[in-house]
C-alpha cells in the first residue's frame, strides 16, 4: 500500500494579501515519485497561527487534540521549509518525536529539531556560501560513516545547495550526520527509525541523492503500516 505522506503546510500572504497555507509543489512531486501519497496538514485553529501575532501563546488543549487526529492519519512527514516556524511546528514534530513517526525535517524545520534538543536559537549566517540561492550546488556535504545519510546515500561526501538564514554549530541529544566546515548540516534522533533533519533543499536538488532520501522516507512509512 502507497504511505501517506503529511506535508506540514506554512502560511503564506499572496499579493492579493489573501491569507493562505503552501505546500511546495517540488515536494509533493517527490512524494509521489517516491511511491507516497502527499496531503497537506494544516493547523486547527488559524487565530494562533495569523502572520500578525508574535506567536507567543501556547496551543490550546482542543487545538492539539485536534492536530492529534489529524497527525495519526499518516504515516510519514515532510516538514518544509521557511522563514519562521510556529507553535503547532514546535507541537507537531515533538508529536511525531515521541510517536517515533518517520519525519524528514528540511532546513528551517531541522533548526527546529535542533532547537527542540538544545533550546537554543539557531545562529545568523555569517558566510555567504550558506546563502547561494542561485547555485544549485553552493558547497560540498561531509557525510560520517555509521549515519542514517550514509546508509542511505553510501557516499562520504555529496554537493548541496544553501539558502537558509541561519545555522546550527551544536545539538545535545541529536546525532550530527554530516557538517560543511563547522556547520552541522544533518542531524538525526537517536533510536528512531527515521528522525532526519537536513539543512539542504533535497526537493530542489534533481539527482539521485535527493531522489533516494525521499524514497528512504517513503519505504520506512510503508513498513509502518
Amino acid at each position: 500500500m502507497k504511505p501517506i505522506i503529511g506535508i506540514i503546510a506554512r502560511p503564506v500572504m499572496t499579493m492579493e494579501k489573501n491569507f493562505v497555507y503552501a505546500a511546495y509543489e517540488k515536494i509533493r512531486l517527490k512524494i509521489i515519485e517516491g511511491g507516497g501519497i502527499p496531503i497537506a496538514i494544516m493547523p486547527t485553529d488559524l487565530k494562533t497561527y495569523s502572520l500578525d501575532l508574535e506567536d507567543k501563546e501556547e496551543l490550546e488543549e482542543y487545538a492539539k487534540e485536534d492536530l492529534k487526529k489529524v497527525l495519526d492519519l499518516c504515516d510519514g512527514f515532510i516538514l518544509q521549509g521557511g522563514s519562521k516556524w510556529y507553535k503547532y511546528d514546535e507541537f507537531i514534530l515533538s508529536y511525531l518525536i515521541e510517536k517515533d513517526i518517520p519525519t524528514l525535517a528540511i532546513c528551517l524545520s531541522m533548526q527546529l529539531l535542533v532547537f527542540l534538543d538544545t533550546k537554543e536559537n539557531p545562529l545568523l549566517v555569517n558566510d555567504k556560501k550558506h546563502q547561494e540561492k542561485d547555485l544549485k550546488y553552493a558547497h560540498a556535504l561531509k557525510i560520517f560513516k555509521d549515519t542514517l545519510l550514509y546508509k542511505i546515500l553510501k557516499k562520504e561526501k555529496i554537493k548541496v545547495n544553501s539558502r537558509h538564514q541561519h545555522i546550527v554549530k551544536k545539538v545535545n541529544n541529536l546525532k550530527v550526520e554530516g557538517v560543511a566546515g563547522s556547520v552541522i548540516e544533518a542531524v538525526t534522533y537517536p533510536n528512531k527509525k527515521f528522525i532526519l533533519g537536513v539543512q539542504f533543499h533535497p526537493e530542489s536538488l534533481d539527482d539521485e541523492n535527493s531522489k533516494l532520501i525521499f524514497k528512504e522516507l517513503i519505504n520506512v512509512s510503508r513498513k509502518e503500516k
